[in-house]
């Protein structure tokens, strides 16, 4: 099915290696994995892996949102075909992070390389949230005093001396 779909000079090629194949007594090609590496041969340039691990161990943010960073740094490492240890690819993806998410991410707990990309995600979106709406939580300025119960408007002893006014108002009206 692969080799329908060859065009131009691929077509040219492979058509030139299946007669190179039958002179030589050679089997057909009939599997994906055979053409596909009889392609690379042909078609990759030699340093080609080299430049792509090259390119995603030098991959930073920038100035790319997250989610497109992760979109760029999974396809580098897909093109490269490099098989590598878990935790070294959560370093190098962290490596590339903006530092002040990197290190939000960094003290989270994670176990793979999906939990690093959620968890960038969402430490950069609260970031952005925070920006724009700043810190919902306002430190009070001055310390609070203490609740102390109004005092009444007069005291037993202030009551006589209500009462003595109200008798002398009596007294002398106006």
């Amino acid at each position: 099915m692969a080799v329908l779909k060859l065009k131009k000079y691929a077509s040219l090629w492979y058509e030139s290696i299946k007669r190179q194949r039958a002179r030589e007594g050679k089997p057909w090609i009939i599997t994906w994995s055979k053409l596909k590496r009889l392609m690379n041969k042909r078609f990759s340039p030699y340093n080609y892996k080299c430049d792509l691990y090259l390119r995603v161990s030098s991959l930073n943010q920038g100035h790319l949102s997250v989610e497109e960073y992760v979109r760029e740094f999974e396809q580098i490492q897909l093109r490269s075909g490099i098989e590598e240890e878990p935790k070294q690819t959560m370093a190098q993806f962290l490596r590339g992070l903006e530092p002040s998410i990197a290190e939000k991410v960094d003290i989270q707990p994670y176990w793979s390389f999906e939990d690093v990309c959620k968890l960038a995600v969402k430490v950069e979106k609260y970031s952005k949230r925070k920006r724009l709406f700043g810190n919902s939580y306002t430190k009070p300025t001055a310390p609070l005093k203490p609740y102390t119960p109004s005092k009444p408007e007069f005291t037993p002893k202030e009551a006589g001396s209500l009462d003595k006014r109200k008798a002398i108002i009596k007294k002398f009206p106006k």
